[in-house]
């Protein structure tokens, strides 16, 4: 009998499953230089104008744009030469009609100037100066507040803090931040058929592929992870090893043991550990359906495929947003974009399939073979071709939506 009861598709697991997850690691406050790659626990409002002066984005002659309306080459504009103000300095001076003052990339603005002519425009005595080019009202200037406003909401909750980010942070003084701690994983491989890469195998065995798959996707995500060993086909040492899982970690993961064989257990000891169970047991996509999403109180465990291939495609496409909403990030999908097939793609309408693809330059992929048990085209590809729900597939030369890895 099918074992398959709750077949999900895709935007389903998305929007009512993974959309809705609240974080669930504490809040701590972290030093700004050790807050690459963490999530924002709190808004961030700018608590100063930036720029909080007004300055010169080019060295040049601070000017009253009105007195040199017009200048040219032929026609030059002669202007009071007043001094020169330094980068750094605080400046109180006051530009009057007629006047100028020699200024440098940086430096603040003088009252009552509101523009700077380049450096190569002026023709520079020790009194006066000859302006041979007009500028416009605000031309060459960053004025106060043009950049950021004092109040205005910088950076949302739940964003992940970046290397320009952290720039951003640091020109507004803010040296300290409220983040979530970092999501603790359980991994688990599972299958008496599964060794490790230095244990020795035998026919009939297969080495441990998926783990280190794993290891390479959460690498991307800023977690803590162990590897907690292979679960031996036995319900109790099942039940066991997650029990003991979720006293700890945030979220439990087990590669294999979610298909529909009689020695798959994933499912029953889900359902044995607590309610709600089982929430998912297959999805609607091409490969990665025997996959399991359950919830045993408040935390999470996922069952991948066992073959390589399908394991890799949902620990990306759902495994990997499960895994941002609950580090509290807002952001969980995919990035994707669209991209012209090198090749024909076919599907059946009634899954959403996802095809291996490799790049061939920025406007062209070429599928790659996508059976589940393969390791070397995985291997080689770029990211996933996605054919919607519905779809039976694309022609050569279509576009589709292209899925890149990220790392």
């Amino acid at each position: 009998m099918e074992k398959f009861l709750n077949l999900k598709d895709p935007q389903e697991v998305y929007r009512d499953i993974i959309q809705i997850i609240e974080p669930a690691v504490k809040e701590e406050k972290v030093p700004l230089e050790n807050s690459i790659g963490r999530v924002l626990a709190e808004d961030i409002f700018a608590p100063e104008d930036y720029p909080d002066f007004s300055r010169s984005t080019v060295d040049g002659f601070a000017v009253k744009a009105k007195d040199v309306f017009g200048a040219s080459y032929n026609d030059p504009v002669y202007l009071i030469k007043k001094g020169a103000i330094n980068i750094g300095e605080d400046v109180s001076l006051v530009l009057n009609e007629g006047e100028t003052y020699q200024i440098v990339t940086g430096a603040m603005l003088p009252r009552g100037a509101d523009a700077v002519v380049m450096r190569e425009y002026v023709r520079d005595s020790s009194e006066n100066v000859e302006i041979i080019r007009g500028v416009a009202n605000g031309e060459n200037v960053l004025k106060e507040g043009d950049d950021i406003k004092k109040g205005s909401l910088i950076l949302r909750r739940g964003s992940k803090i970046l290397g320009g980010t952290s720039g951003l942070l640091s020109a507004l003084g803010i040296y300290e931040l409220k983040v979530y701690s970092n999501l603790n994983i359980h991994l688990y491989s599972s299958g008496d058929e599964v060794v490790l890469p230095s244990e020795v195998k035998t026919r009939g065995k297969v080495r441990d592929v998926n783990t280190y798959n794993l290891f390479s996707l959460l690498k991307t995500e800023n977690v803590k992870y162990q590897y907690k060993g292979r679960l031996k086909d036995d319900l109790d040492v099942f039940i066991k090893a997650f029990e003991s899982s979720l006293e700890e970690a945030d979220l439990v993961v087990v590669s294999g043991g979610s298909s529909k064989s009689a020695k798959d257990y994933t499912e029953n000891a889900i359902n044995n550990l607590g309610r709600p169970g089982v929430i998912v047991h297959g999805l609607l996509i091409s490969p990665g359906k025997p996959s399991i999403v359950g919830k045993v109180g408040n935390k999470f465990i996922f069952g991948l495929p066992g073959h390589p291939t399908s394991c890799f495609v949902v620990s990306f496409l759902f495994l990997l947003p499960m895994i941002r909403r609950l580090s509290g990030l807002r952001d969980f999908l995919p990035k994707s974009f669209t991209i012209r097939l090198q090749e024909s793609v076919y599907a059946k309408a009634s899954k959403e399939t996802y095809v291996l693809g490799k790049l061939l330059g920025e406007s062209i992929v070429s599928p790659l073979p996508t059976n589940s048990p393969l390791i070397f085209p995985l291997s080689q590809s770029d990211g996933l071709i996605r054919i919607p729900l519905g779809t039976e597939g694309k022609e050569k030369g279509d576009f589709a939506e292209f899925l890149p890895w990220g790392f």
